[in-house]
């Protein structure tokens, strides 16, 4: 779920994906720019991971493929389009070779766009007045451009004017800082990637329109940047916090975080959720501490904070489909290796996974190996035993708290028996005489 300055879109398990609000830039997808009440399906998506609202415009990762609709003045919703346009549907990103790595995340700031893939890379296409896209340049692209100096990427946020990521459980920050969003101790924008000072083993981040969050392993809050409601809410009320302060006052519990225009959330372990800067939810206006807010059902995985409002929701489905695929040929004694893809948006799952050896239809299955949970999405056999004509399968389940899915393998035909081991040596019988 994510929201915007007037819009909210959320994912839905199962795959589509909802909105409301403002719609006069076509933000909801719907192919139209009617203002909506009442949650409308975003036109021709199925199999939604990810969502992103921004500035009048909207987000989502399908099967890997990334589609925008909605404003395209600084060319976040498709770079190469003229900039008067307005996409009133999702259309999709083009890449072409650049990433052959699916999707997992999205963000959305004022006017840019940001893309996570698999393989650890960032991209991003829209404004870079201040340096918002990360990549040494000030000039809105006509096609994405990398986000420089990242390899191994696990998150990204996006504020107004400014990107955040996490790489070896560091914080990296780049674009807009007059505020101190980037946390370098500066008040000075940068066009590439500067290391937000102090944090460690961080596991979460959010960004606001100009301040970040941050969520350490031991579950602890950080916060820096724009402070003139509260919304580091570390008891003070300053203009600018140039480095990340302890929100100390909250459990050492969190897991995620979420960041509006001048309002933050955070969730705990125990499904509780806290909030502190503007309208924090309690009724009252501002809040310089994290009150516990009250009247919102514990969500089980994802929480996010509009410009001025909040609100909870269920983690995202785990995956789509995890497309196990069998490489390697099965001869006797041969190693194979078995990878599947997992789709999700919130909650990584775990995947149980379990080989068997089928008959030449690929039914009649039988466990060669007892089943196993793993984090990863791959696998090693080495083949023990099988007879020619018979196949094998892997099957994987991935499961997290929104719930799970199985897919299994296409069966892979065994190629050579295994021979005959440990034969006796043969036995003479009878009197060696003649005839």
């Amino acid at each position: 779920m994510s929201a915007g300055a007037t819009d909210g879109i959320a994912a839905l398990i199962g795959g589509t994906a909802w909105a409301w609000g403002r719609n006069n830039h076509a933000e909801l997808g719907n192919n139209s720019t009617t203002e909506e009440t009442s949650p409308v399906q975003v036109a021709n998506l199925k199999h939604v991971q990810a969502v992103a609202a921004g500035e009048g415009f909207t987000l989502a990762v399908e099967r890997g493929k990334v589609f925008a609709w909605g404003d395209n003045k600084h060319r976040q919703v498709v770079p190469s389009a003229p900039t008067t346009e307005v996409k009133e549907a999702p259309v999709e990103v083009p890449f072409g070779t650049k990433e052959k790595e699916p999707a997992v995340q999205v963000a959305a700031g004022d006017g840019q766009s940001l893309a996570l893939f698999g393989g650890g890379k960032i991209w991003g296409w829209g404004s870079d007045k201040d340096g918002d896209l990360g990549n040494a340049a000030t000039k809105e692209p006509k096609e994405p451009v990398e986000v420089q100096g990242f390899v191994n990427a696990t998150a990204v946020a996006a504020g107004a004017s400014f990107g955040l990521a996490i790489e070896a459980e560091k914080v990296f920050a780049w674009g807009e800082n007059r505020w101190g969003q980037l946390g370098n101790g500066t008040t000075e924008k940068s066009t590439t990637r500067v290391e937000v000072h102090g944090l460690k083993e961080v596991i979460a981040i959010a960004a606001g329109e100009n301040h970040a969050l941050a969520v350490e392993k031991n579950g602890s809050v950080w916060a820096w940047g724009q402070d003139t409601k509260g919304e580091t809410g570390n008891g003070t009320v300053e203009k600018r916090t140039k480095e990340p302060v302890d929100v100390s006052s909250l459990p050492k519990e969190a897991f995620r975080v979420a960041a509006g225009d001048t309002s933050s959330m955070a969730l705990m372990d125990n499904g509780a959720v806290y909030a502190w800067g503007e309208n924090p939810g309690n009724g009252t206006t501002t809040s310089d501490k994290p009150i516990d807010v009250t009247g919102i059902t514990p969500p089980s995985g994802s929480i996010t904070s509009g410009e001025s409002f909040e609100f909870a929701s269920e983690a995202l489905a785990p995956i789509d489909e995890v497309l196990p695929e069998i490489h390697g040929e099965p001869t006797d004694e041969a190693k194979l290796t078995a990878t599947w893809k997992g789709w999700w948006s919130q909650l990584p799952p775990k995947y149980t996974y379990q080989w068997k050896e089928c008959n030449s239809s690929g039914e009649g299955c039988s466990p060669l190996s007892s089943a196993a949970e793993t984090a990863q999405t791959e696998t090693e056999l080495t083949v023990e035993h099988g007879e020619v004509g018979s196949t094998l399968r892997i099957y994987v389940k991935a499961k997290n708290a929104a719930g799970e899915s199985e897919a299994r393998s296409n069966a892979t035909a065994v190629v050579v028996a295994k021979a005959p081991q440990n034969v006796s040596p043969p036995t003479i019988v009878g009197e060696a005489r003649d005839e």
